[in-house]
């Protein structure tokens, strides 16, 4: 028996709704979002455009990140550089400055994208992106086998999150914290449910606070069943303009001083520890 477009949304919204991903009513009394029985259908022409973004928007932020330091360097006009600093404090301009980290760039890049009648439009580029935890859980929901959901061959976006934090520290089985704060709590559901799926895939993956960081001589741990875990890349889900207000966010930046990558900049988020 086939079920119908409604038990399919119902099933996907409860399955949502015990995840923590999705709620019936937002502050306003309206529903946040609007459940499809089916993925958003894309042709081959559609989904070739997407396969190809990526590396394209590579390129953007490498060829940004250059115009950056030149303009710093006098290379470029010094508009650039004052205008993509313009509100930082001074002590983060010179942070991110430091040699080690001119060449880091984003692990992930998430477009903001418009369907239109002839094509897309991209109108925003966020290197600090929520919502790939959630888009997880929607593939993993919407998957059967007579439809092939993009990026599930590869193991989806949990398998490649994790290959992103190993290419980040330049080493394998790698274990890894998504710290996340309470600016960013909105966010917390759909980190644990990605660190979940990582888990249980044997991959040493742990969603915490930043008060759950534990900063010893020898390095970074946090604490899982009653155990002290070394972990070797931090994943910061948190905005640069909320760092007065995390904990301890002085050591994770001592600890990162010492690192081979990531930036506390707003085109790039993986901390590796030293």
């Amino acid at each position: 028996m086939i079920a119908s477009p409604d038990h399919i949304c119902a099933d996907i919204q409860n399955a949502l709704m015990e995840s923590g991903l999705y709620s019936k009513q937002a502050d306003d009394g309206e529903n946040t979002w609007r459940i499809s029985p089916n993925p958003f259908h894309l042709s081959p022409n559609d989904a070739a455009f997407f396969q190809d973004l990526g590396e394209h928007l590579l390129k953007f932020y490498r060829a940004l990140n250059q115009l950056y330091f030149d303009s710093v360097k006098g290379r470029a006009p010094e508009w650039v550089a004052d205008y993509m600093d313009r509100g930082k404090p001074a002590d983060l301009i010179e942070y991110s400055r430091m040699k080690r980290f001119k060449a880091q760039l984003p692990g992930i890049i998430r477009p903001d994208v418009i369907v239109q009648e002839d094509g897309f439009v991209v109108t925003e580029l966020d290197a600090v992106p929520g919502g790939f935890g959630l888009t997880a859980r929607l593939m993993a929901l919407y998957e059967r086998d007579d439809r092939k959901i993009i990026g599930a061959a590869e193991g989806g976006i949990p398998s490649l999150f994790y290959q992103m934090v190993e290419s980040g520290s330049g080493e394998k089985n790698v274990s890894a914290a998504i710290v996340v704060s309470d600016e960013a709590r909105d966010y917390w559901s759909e980190m644990v449910y990605l660190g979940d799926v990582l888990k249980k895939r044997g991959l040493p993956v742990y969603v915490v606070h930043p008060r759950e960081i534990l900063f010893k001589e020898e390095g970074l741990y946090v604490r899982n069943a009653g155990r002290e875990v070394p972990i070797d890349v931090l994943y910061r889900f948190y905005e640069l303009f909320d760092l007065k207000n995390i904990p301890k966010v002085e050591l994770l930046m001592f600890s990162n001083k010492k690192a081979a990558s990531g930036p506390p900049r707003p085109i790039n988020r993986i901390w590796k520890k030293s």
